[in-house]
């Protein structure tokens, strides 16, 4: 959920001003967007726009990962050996740690796990920033890297008991990437999902995450790399992706980890064949309009339809609307043949029309509500659409052609200009 919704902000020595937030505006508040339900903050900022606190409900949280800020530094120094840099990097984790304990008790357990993972992290990243300039300036002892990589991966060489793999894999699957651009000088390896294209090193990546980890983390490990660093991105079949599926089988057979990457890879090959041209577009059962009458994609049968995922606590999602789609519509006002379709994936009715109302949107397009898409993020049990469509995070847009086909299902948002040549280019048969 995105705090912009209910958090004010009031300047320090200047006029008093109450704004709704965006992150152009007050650029350092980044790291604290994370709310919960209730939160009621407001963020003092001076007047060079700098956050210095937070007042009002939930305001706690924000002033104990700012108070963490201002305990430690990461700074990053490339003429310090490993371990020096490393020893100050520990004494800026626990400072952090010690800050965020003053705060026990007046912040929830949901907060606690989020500022701690944002210490870890911040160690982590620090870490993997030192490395990646060591290497890259020429610095570094190729083998010291390599020994105290091998030892640090494996949990010889650690931060503390609770400080593992579990808590930032992705950063520690990123080392890999240091250990193999350190070996091989090859810069390819610093961006895992850009090797999808480039085979032998994807493989190359796989097999050195799987001999560089113990049994005990490995399997964890690579299914974490198998989904973050390839299933979200894999638009097409990959021989080398199913030659990882295949090993891993007989490395872990029966294992939970296993069970999890065939899993994620059958859905993923589903997933591709449903968002490819031409893809046969269900009759989704759950879809209302304004009225409460039960429609169907079917009905839109002749027309171009783009589609506009949205949800009321969305401000991404409204902010599109307010302020793109009207000039959208505006240059398409003549084109009988395309329709707008805004997909609603709130179960409550009440605030769908309310967040309509408030945007003025009505007049836009068809407004829709999918009942039990609310659950689009938990990927175990997705509703019809946004399972069918690999909706996993909104705003997001697709387009149907005139026979009611799939034309794209990655379809550009209305603040970007191709799309309008892409419509009108759908609706002439020139897609």
């Amino acid at each position: 959920m995105s705090l912009y919704q209910f958090i004010t902000v009031r300047i320090i020595n200047g006029k008093p001003e109450v704004n709704s937030v965006s992150q152009k505006s007050i650029p350092n508040i980044g790291p604290f967007l994370f709310a919960e339900y209730g939160d009621d903050i407001t963020l003092v900022v001076n007047e060079e726009q700098k956050l210095v606190s937070a007042e009002g409900r939930g305001s706690e949280k924000v002033n104990a990962q700012l108070k963490m800020e201002l305990s430690a530094s990461f700074k990053v120094d490339t003429n310090l050996s490993i371990m020096e840099q490393l020893n100050r990097f520990r004494s800026s984790f626990f400072a952090q740690k010690s800050a965020l304990s003053e705060f026990k008790g007046k912040i929830s357990p949901y907060a606690d796990s989020v500022l701690t993972a944002f210490g870890q992290n911040a160690y982590m990243r620090s870490l993997i920033n030192y490395i990646y300039r060591k290497v890259n300036d020429g610095k570094v002892n190729v083998e010291e890297l390599k020994n105290y990589l091998d030892k640090y991966l494996n949990g010889t060489v650690n931060l503390n008991r609770r400080y593992t793999f579990e808590t930032a894999p992705k950063q520690y699957v990123d080392l890999i990437g240091l250990m193999l651009y350190a070996e091989t000088g090859n810069k390819s390896y610093l961006n895992v999902t850009g090797l999808l294209d480039r085979q032998e090193l994807l493989w190359t990546y796989y097999q050195k995450l799987k001999s560089t980890y113990l049994v005990k983390g490995r399997d964890r490990l690579i299914a974490f790399f198998f989904w973050y660093d390839i299933m979200l991105s894999m638009d097409k079949a990959n021989l080398v992706v199913q030659r990882i599926v295949e090993d891993f089988s007989k490395i872990s057979p029966g294992s939970h980890e296993y069970g999890i990457v065939e899993q994620q890879y059958k859905e993923k090959l589903a997933l591709i064949a449903n968002l490819s041209p031409g893809s046969e577009i269900p009759d989704f059962v759950n879809l209302k309009d304004y009225n409460g009458k039960k429609v169907s994609l079917k009905d839109l049968i002749g027309k171009v339809v783009y589609i506009d995922f949205w949800a009321y606590w969305c401000s991404g999602c409204r902010n599109g609307i307010q302020n793109y789609a009207p000039k959208l519509h505006e240059r398409l006002k003549d084109r009988r043949d395309i329709v707008f379709v805004y997909i609603s994936v709130d179960d409550n009715e009440q605030k769908w029309k309310a967040a309509i109302e408030q945007d003025k949107s009505m007049n836009l397009g068809l407004h829709w509500i999918a009942k039990g898409e609310s659950r689009l993020m938990a990927a175990s049990n997705p509703g019809p659409i946004s399972k069918f469509f690999n909706i996993d995070v909104i705003a997001r847009a697709v387009i149907i052609g005139k026979d009611g086909k799939l034309i794209n299902g990655l379809a550009p948002l209305a603040g970007e200009e191709k799309l309008y040549q892409l419509l009108l280019n759908t609706a002439e048969g020139a897609h």
